[in-house]
């Protein structure tokens, strides 16, 4: 699924993305460190909204605050 988001056209990258955000609200630690590291593999010329947005949702999930926004 990661490869899909950040190898493929901008479209799929976006749904994908959003998908993994709400995903992460449920997600596990071990899924969530696998999440992060990913995210940290990306060039900072290519972080978006969309990578900076499922950052987010795991550090939110990670504090334990439960109000999920994106």
């Amino acid at each position: 699924m990661w490869e899909c988001a950040t190898k493929k056209h901008e479209a799929y990258k976006v749904g994908i993305l959003k998908a993994l955000a709400f995903l992460a609200t449920k997600a596990k630690l071990e899924d969530l460190k696998y999440l992060f590291a990913k995210l940290k593999s990306i060039p900072l010329t290519e972080v978006d909204k969309f990578c900076l947005d499922l950052m987010k949702a795991i550090a939110k999930k990670l504090t334990g605050d439960d109000t999920f926004v994106v």
